[in-house]
């Protein structure tokens, strides 16, 4: 041996293993020719090394939520996951058996809807296609029956996978680049244009490797449907363009997000005090607000159990003039509720003859009031006459613990409608609004509130109530109030 062999001696053991590495990994990687197409697909989430850096635990969490939902949704497509690449997913689809190039693309978009919904991070996908014919690397599974393929424990090494890659690499976040192949394929299936889906390009890209210019088209993945009338753009229309269109509408997502939550602190609040919903205004010609709380009478008066309904407003028209469905309903079944005993009904309305009262007419327009002239323009007089007309109808027919309705000096406040489970409520307000004149009444143009029994206004508004039906017990301090049960002689 020389004395040149003796110095590199210790190094042929080495060149050796390496030759052994070698020539296995020529034995694993077969060179195959595929019988039917396959599509390879790349997706890489954006910015996580630095996220790395800047979160740590946080972003490893969203690397493993980007590759979990990527794999999902590849794998419901049809596809089958090769491998993962810290970030990054390659998937491949077979097109055979059912599984087509809108297998593919659906999985591209469902990719990105899905990752685009959480917002914690975004992605880039690139796809490719390995035509029949096309030589590509396998290494291994068993191989399948229609593709040449291994089965999808296998890696893939070749020209189309490189591209899948280097179409990822330069996709901006949030873009599906695809090659010409794709595009090909998706113009041969969709020749009438029906049922297909939008490619915006092609845009011209030096790519490295084999191909130095490949055409690339964009697929447009935030159409309001999946399925659309293929068509190309302009090469004007750059797919810088159509980022720059994602990133306002990603801003106006964060803007209906911060809208969403808003709305949220809102119905939160609601729920917190009980309000079931709000109504249009009782004077609004197209409401319904009426018809609603009508027909929640009718079914509350009509169900099983003790029915408990205490009301309190000026004149109470919508309750007790003729024809209004409660005085309806409870005239028409009189019978049944004397004898089954099941109502409570309990009312408290403003005296006709009370100061109040007519200086509330005067505020609406009445050109004369007193207790012996009853001019047309006294609007609010003749309302609470009209009920109180019909009350005494009523109460004919039925026991005072049934039905009783009592007159108060005292100006109602607020018009509300109660029962054991639901209140009613408007709130009266006199003013002068900047198209008015004169003052007036700006009762019935604010919006009705129903409540539940454990919202605050419930409660405080059945104190309200209770503490002004119990006043004609109180010979001191009723003086002011002067609460009393309709008799005959009201009307004089």
């Amino acid at each position: 041996m020389s004395s040149e062999e003796q110095e590199y001696a210790h190094i042929n053991p080495i060149i050796d293993e390496l030759t052994k590495v070698q020539l296995e990994a020529i034995q694993i990687f077969n060179t195959r020719k595929i019988k039917t197409p396959v599509a390879i697909l790349f997706a890489d989430m954006t910015n996580s090394s630095g996220q790395n850096y800047h979160l740590r635990d946080d972003a490893w969490r969203n690397i493993i939520i980007h590759n979990e939902y990527c794999r999902s949704r590849i794998e419901e497509c049809g596809g089958a996951v090769i491998k993962y690449i810290g970030d990054g997913v390659m998937g491949r689809f077979d097109l055979c058996d059912g599984v087509n190039i809108d297998s593919v693309l659906n999985a591209a978009k469902g990719i990105m809807k899905v990752i685009y919904d959480t917002a914690l991070f975004e992605t880039k996908i690139g796809i490719s296609i390995c035509q029949p014919g096309e030589a590509i690397n396998i290494a291994h599974g068993t191989e399948t029956k229609n593709t040449g393929l291994k089965s999808s424990k296998i890696d893939l090494i070749g020209s189309p996978v490189d591209l899948a890659a280097r179409l990822t690499d330069m996709a901006k976040p949030g873009q599906i680049l695809v090659t010409k192949a794709v595009y090909d394929i998706v113009a041969t299936t969709y020749q009438g244009g029906n049922n297909a889906y939008v490619l915006n390009g092609p845009v011209e890209r030096r790519i490295k490797g084999p191909e130095n210019i490949e055409n690339i088209y964009e697929l447009s993945w935030q159409q309001a449907h999946l399925a659309l009338n293929l068509r190309g753009i302009d090469t004007s229309t750059s797919i810088n363009t159509l980022h720059e269109l994602q990133n306002e509408m990603k801003a106006t997502r964060d803007d209906i997000r911060n809208i969403i939550n808003e709305h949220f602190t809102i119905l939160k609040k609601l729920n917190d005090n009980d309000i079931v919903d709000i109504l249009p205004p009782l004077s609004n010609p197209e409401s319904a607000t009426i018809v609603n709380i009508n027909n929640y009478l009718s079914t509350y008066l009509r169900s099983s159990g003790m029915k408990t309904i205490r009301a309190y407003g000026i004149a109470l028209r919508k309750l007790f003039h003729q024809g209004s469905v409660l005085s309806t309903t409870l005239l028409e079944n009189k019978e049944a509720f004397k004898i089954n005993r099941d109502i409570d009904i309990k009312a408290i309305i403003l005296d006709p003859n009370s100061e109040a009262a007519r200086m509330r007419s005067l505020i609406e327009g009445a050109v004369l009031y007193n207790n012996q002239n009853i001019d047309r323009s006294c609007i609010v007089k003749n309302d609470i006459l009209a009920s109180i007309d019909n009350v005494k109808i009523i109460a004919e027919h039925f026991n005072e613990d049934q039905f009783s309705i009592k007159t108060c000096y005292y100006l109602p406040p607020m018009w509300f409608l109660m029962t054991h489970e639901r209140l009613f409520f408007e709130q009266y307000h006199i003013g002068r609004t900047e198209d008015k004149p004169h003052y007036q009444c700006l009762g019935g143009t604010v919006p009705v509130i129903i409540t539940g029994k454990t919202s605050p206004w419930y409660k405080y508004f059945k104190n309200h109530f209770n503490f002004l039906w119990g006043l004609d017990n109180n010979t001191e301090l009723n003086k002011i109030f002067n609460v009393r049960k309709i008799e005959p002689e009201i009307r004089v």
